[in-house]
C-alpha cells in the first residue's frame, strides 16, 4: 500500500478544491458548494472540522465529509465577503482543519461578476471651522434587489452640526429623524433599479462649529438594506475622518528658556512661535530686521527660527518677526539684544601638507563647513592657520574651533600660536587645549597684548592635524 503523504511542520496536506458554481454573475441569494478532495492515502477523515478558512479568513459554513474528502455548503454572500470585494477571476484559497490537526489546503479560480451592495464615501477636503461642507456617499454592487436602506449618521455634536441630507438619485426618497444630539437616523427608499441608477446615492450636509479640535469623524453605522424578498442584510460601517482648521489669530514669539538676548560671540538663540488657535496652520516665516524695520547686519535667522549673531563685531538690538503662512497676515515680534560680538579675522590660509587623502587639505578647516576637516598625512607636525598680510597684524582675543567628528581626542594638547616671522617660524604659544574638547563648537579666550601676522592651530603628536573648523577673532568683549 502506498504511504500516506507526509505533512509538513504545520500538518498541511495539499488537496484539490472545486467551487461550484465557478462563476457568480447573478443575485447573491442562496448557497454555493465547495468540494475539497483530499489525497486517497490521507488519514481517515472525521465528520467534524475545527476550522474553515477562505483566503486566510475564518468563515462559517456547513462542513461534512464525503467519499473523497470534505464538502462545504455556504452562503454566497459570505463567500463574496471573504474575497474582500474582488471581481473578475479571483484565486480562492480554501483550508479545512480536521479534529486531528491536519490542514487540508487547495485553491480554485472563481469568476466574480456581482457584489452585494455597499456604501463608500468620497474623501472630504479640510474644513475650516464655521464653514459648511458636504459628504457624498456612493453605492456599489448589484447582487441583491434592494428596496430600502437604513442607517445611523453619527458625529460629535460639540464639533459638528447636521444640516440636511439630499438624494442624488431621481425618485429615491430619503427621510431622517433625530432623537439625540450627534445621531441622525436615515431611511432611503426606492425601486431596486433606482439604487444603482447613479453611483452617487446621497449627500449629507453639515457645518463645522467653532473649535480648536484638529479632526473628527462622521460615521454611517448600523447600515442595513432590505431586499424585495424582505430579507435584511447588514452592511459594513462607513467612517470618514474630517480634518478641521482655523485661521491664525495670534502669534507669540519667545526665546528658548525665556532668553531675549545673545551675549556670546557668534552665539545663537532659538526662537519659538506659539500660534493660536491650536488647529491653525502652525508654520511661520521668520525674518529679522533692525528695530526700525530696515535691513540689519547684526544677525541672521534660519527658516526654523535659529537666530545667529554676526561675525563683524557689531552689537545692538534686532527685531525678529514670525509671520503666519496661511495668508491671514498675522505676525508676532520680539526684540533681541546682541552684545559681546567680536570681529572675525580673515587672511590667506596656510598649513602643512599633503593631506591623508584628497579633500582633507589644511584649508578645509577654514572653509566655514563643519562637515569637512583637515587630515594631515603624518601623525605629527600638522598645522593650519591664516596669514593676515603684511602690516595687518591683529591682537587675538578669541578662537572658536570645531573638532573633527568622532576624533575630538586628537585635539587634546593642541595649541593656538602666533608669529611675526613666517608661516613656519617664530611662533609663540597663546593657548593650549589641555583636555578633550566638546563635540561641537568650543571657545578659547586669548589673553595677549601682542599683535601677530600669522595665526595657527598646531596639532599634538598623534593628532594628524585633525580639526573641522577654526575661527580667529579680535575686539573687546
Amino acid at each position: 500500500m502506498e504511504e500516506a503523504p507526509k505533512p509538513n511542520a504545520d500538518y498541511i496536506v495539499p488537496s484539490t478544491v472545486d467551487v461550484n458554481p465557478d462563476t457568480l454573475d447573478g443575485k447573491l441569494k442562496g448557497d454555493l458548494t465547495i468540494n475539497v478532495q483530499v489525497p486517497a492515502n490521507a488519514a481517515v477523515l472525521t465528520e467534524a472540522s475545527t476550522e474553515f478558512k477562505i483566503n486566510g479568513q475564518t468563515v462559517s459554513g456547513n462542513v461534512s465529509t464525503v467519499n473523497k474528502g470534505y464538502q462545504v455548503k455556504m452562503d454566497r454572500r459570505e463567500f463574496v465577503r471573504a474575497l474582500d470585494r474582488q471581481t473578475g477571476d479571483v484565486e480562492v484559497s480554501v483550508s479545512i482543519t480536521s479534529e486531528t490537526g491536519e490542514i487540508f489546503v487547495g485553491t480554485d479560480t472563481v469568476n466574480v461578476q456581482t457584489l452585494e451592495p455597499a456604501l463608500s464615501v468620497q474623501e472630504a477636503d479640510d474644513v475650516k471651522v464655521g464653514d459648511s461642507f458636504s459628504l457624498t456617499y456612493t453605492a456599489s454592487g448589484e447582487g441583491d434587489n434592494v428596496r430600502s436602506m437604513e442607517m445611523n449618521l453619527t458625529y460629535d455634536s460639540e464639533l459638528l452640526e447636521f444640516v440636511s441630507v439630499d438624494s442624488l438619485v431621481e425618485k429615491l426618497k430619503i427621510s431622517h429623524d433625530s432623537k439625540q444630539a450627534g445621531e441622525v437616523h436615515l431611511t432611503v427608499k426606492g425601486t431596486p433599479n433606482r439604487f444603482f441608477n447613479n453611483p452617487d446615492l446621497l449627500k449629507v450636509n453639515m457645518k463645522a462649529k467653532d473649535t480648536e479640535a484638529f479632526t473628527t469623524d462622521v460615521a454611517l453605522t448600523d447600515i442595513a438594506y432590505t431586499t424585495t424578498g424582505k430579507e435584511v442584510i447588514p452592511v459594513d460601517d462607513v467612517i470618514q475622518s474630517i480634518d478641521l482648521y482655523d485661521d491664525v489669530s495670534e502669534i507669540i514669539v519667545s526665546g528658548e528658556d525665556g532668553d531675549e538676548s545673545i551675549d556670546t560671540n557668534r552665539g545663537s538663540l532659538q526662537l519659538l512661535a506659539q500660534v493660536s488657535p491650536a488647529n491653525a496652520n502652525q508654520s511661520v516665516e521668520w525674518s529679522v530686521t533692525d528695530v526700525d524695520g530696515s535691513d540689519t547686519e547684526l544677525a541672521s535667522i534660519t527658516s526654523d527660527g535659529l537666530l545667529s549673531a554676526n561675525d563683524e563685531g557689531l552689537n545692538g538690538e534686532v527685531k525678529v518677526i514670525a509671520e503666519a503662512m496661511d495668508e491671514s497676515g498675522v505676525v508676532g515680534e520680539i526684540v533681541v539684544d546682541i552684545s559681546n560680538q567680536l570681529q572675525l579675522i580673515t587672511g590667506t590660509p596656510f598649513g602643512a601638507g599633503p593631506p591623508w587623502a584628497p579633500g582633507a587639505e589644511f584649508d578645509k578647516a577654514l572653509d566655514g563647513d563643519i562637515t569637512t576637516f583637515y587630515d594631515y598625512s603624518e601623525a605629527n607636525g600638522g598645522y593650519t592657520g591664516i596669514d593676515v598680510g603684511e602690516d595687518n597684524q591683529e591682537v587675538l582675543s578669541e578662537v572658536r574651533f570645531y573638532p573633527r567628528e568622532g576624533f575630538t581626542g586628537r585635539m587634546t594638547g593642541g595649541k593656538i600660536q602666533g608669529s611675526n616671522v613666517s608661516e613656519t617660524e617664530g611662533f609663540v604659544d597663546l593657548y593650549t587645549i589641555s583636555s578633550e574638547p566638546e563635540s561641537g563648537w568650543n571657545v578659547a579666550e586669548i589673553t595677549t597684548e601682542e599683535s601677530y601676522r600669522y595665526l595657527r592651530y598646531i596639532s599634538p603628536d598623534g593628532g594628524y592635524g585633525n580639526i573641522a573648523e577654526l575661527e580667529f577673532y579680535h575686539g573687546e568683549q
